[in-house]
């Protein structure tokens, strides 16, 4: 299934956002590093198993529980860090990899390959867009003050002729948005600064 498809049953299900987080493929399939998934991978808090009863339901050769068609799910929520990706918890990509190395399957190759990419992607301006993008989050730059910013520490004739599409993307967001031609909600600056960290691939302009 891809992402829409994904998202939609996973809301069916009604689970809590912050009692699970996404493991493995699924996360892989938010972060725009995988095209479908065939399944939901799941750790989930010790209170939603519960609240589930979880363990009456039958188990998988790996000792995950199904109790919903194509999910895997374990009440092992506490052992793990997570990224929040548009709203959901997803497992890191450090920990995906870890595991996914240790497997070495052959459907593992290609996420290994998407991961390790994305993970040396190096960009122009790269922490001085991150600053940027925090100061917006945090501190509220904005106008002016946030055109100054950037004039000051980034050159235009260099982001001209940069054929990095994130660089040029956020760069012409960043200005509009201090020209006040256009809105940019959080989620979508953090969408960017979650591209810059390496954490998520950059699939097109976010409207």
């Amino acid at each position: 299934m891809r992402k829409e498809e994904f998202i939609q049953r996973l809301e069916s299900f009604g689970l809590p956002k912050n009692e699970y987080m996404i493991r493995s493929g699924g996360s892989l399939l938010l972060r725009g590093l995988r095209e479908e998934t065939a399944d939901f991978d799941l750790c989930v808090s010790e209170r939603l198993a519960q609240n589930l009863d979880l363990w009456k339901y039958p188990k998988d050769e790996v000792g995950s529980y199904i109790p919903f068609k194509d999910v895997q799910m374990k009440a092992n929520l506490a052992k793990f860090s997570f990224d929040v990706i548009d709203g959901y918890q997803c497992e890191t990509l450090e920990s995906v990899l870890e595991l996914k190395r240790s497997l070495m399957r052959s459907k593992d190759i290609p996420d290994i390959a998407a991961i390790t990419s994305l993970q040396n992607e190096k960009h122009l301006y790269q922490e001085e867009f991150k600053d940027i993008i925090r100061a917006v989050l945090n501190d509220g730059l904005c106008g002016s003050k946030l055109s100054d910013t950037v004039i000051q520490s980034i050159k235009p004739a260099e982001i001209y002729e940069s054929d990095d599409r994130l660089v040029t993307d956020l760069y012409f967001a960043i200005m509009h948005f201090a020209g006040g031609e256009e809105h940019i909600s959080s989620a979508e600056w953090l969408y960017y600064l979650q591209c810059m960290e390496g954490k998520r691939k950059h699939l097109q302009r976010r409207i």
